[in-house]
């Protein structure tokens, strides 16, 4: 999972110190101009049987991790568990997270309240994890 994180967060960072359009009041409202950015942060993690897309809410930017294959019910059960007992899976992107809004605070919005939220679904959309980083 890490290693997704990391491809998405050098792409998000890529993305917003080279095209640099100047800064807009929200996350939201910076992506609405700049679409095509999004979609090249979205197609920079497609393989292991993950697809990623990146969207926007107001200021925050949303990171989606979707299981391409249906999963054994089984095993969705023990991810669940070890994303929701296990917190170093969460803290072991913190750094990644910390670049990413300094970089989105610096090029895209000029609300500092950045929240950057993982979220982990199955092959049809449900949830299994997520998590925000304030």
């Amino acid at each position: 999972m890490k290693k997704y994180v990391n491809v998405l967060a050098a792409a998000v960072m890529a993305v917003v110190v080279f095209v640099g359009c100047g800064r807009a009041e929200s996350i939201e409202a910076y992506y609405k101009d700049h679409p095509d950015e999004l979609k090249e942060m979205s197609d920079e993690v497609d393989d292991d049987g993950v697809k990623a897309t990146v969207e926007c809410e107001d200021n925050t930017l949303i990171f989606y991790f979707k299981y391409e294959e249906d999963l054994d019910p089984e095993y969705i059960d023990a991810l669940k568990k070890e994303f929701n007992e296990n917190a170093s899976i969460w803290e072991s992107q913190e750094k990644e997270v910390k670049d990413m809004k300094e970089a989105l605070i610096k090029e895209v919005t000029t609300n500092e309240d950045v929240t950057i939220r993982y979220v982990y679904q199955d092959s049809k959309g449900n949830e299994i994890a997520s998590h925000d980083y304030k």
